[in-house]
């Protein structure tokens, strides 16, 4: 994610992004600027571009409605919020700034189950053409990948890698909904990557 983002100036080779479309990265700890709850809501846009009913909308969707009252409050977010009350508010600002293609770092790891299910869902439900790309570390991710790439490091430095896919429930049809791009898992008993790869709904392509 680093080298997408153009934070890693070590190694060599080219990396294609679109050209017509907004990136959105969320980290483990989306970055919480010191300020009031809203301009952190509307980071890393200008706390005038969301209407305040647009902001507090967000938030009780992602489980943060009593936020809502202390929009005006500026503080140290970051030290106030707990870490799965930060993360919700990443996925609350997902809601707000509507890109295309978003990856996301762990980014529900301190979320309980249940809630970790409610926002891939919600996730998945808002974003039917947007490219979405996970990295987690359990298996509780899985029934949201569609495609997955499975590196393996050789002894030589080399990596393999293997794909796979989700056999789709519906049937296929002609028209192109959109794409999708879920998850990478790592799991740490077997010291793999599991990414997944970019699928479109009804309609398969590379």
């Amino acid at each position: 994610f680093k080298v997408v983002a153009g934070l890693w100036p070590w190694g060599k080779g080219t990396v294609g992004l679109p050209c017509d479309a907004t990136l959105f990265f969320m980290p483990q700890r989306p970055y919480m600027p010191i300020g009031t709850l809203r301009g952190v809501l509307a980071y890393p846009s200008a706390t005038e571009c969301f209407p305040d009913d647009a902001l507090t909308g967000a938030l009780e969707r992602v489980g943060l409605g009593h936020l809502g009252e202390r929009l005006g409050l500026s503080d140290a977010w970051e030290q106030i919020l707990t870490a799965g009350e930060q993360q919700r508010l990443g996925f609350a600002r997902l809601l707000l700034h509507r890109p295309k293609w978003v990856f996301l770092q762990e980014a529900t790891d301190a979320l309980d189950p249940e809630g970790e299910r409610r926002l891939m869902q919600l996730l998945s439900d808002e974003f039917p053409t947007a490219t979405i790309m996970t990295v987690g570390f359990h298996a509780d991710l899985e029934p949201y990948h569609q495609r997955k790439l499975t590196l393996t490091p050789t002894p030589d430095g080399m990596i393999l890698i293997k794909e796979s896919r989700k056999a789709w429930d519906e049937p296929k049809r002609s028209v192109n909904w959109g794409g999708r791009l879920f998850g990478t898992l790592l799991r740490r008993n077997e010291r793999r990557s599991l990414i997944t790869g970019l699928w479109k709904r009804g309609d398969w392509r590379n």
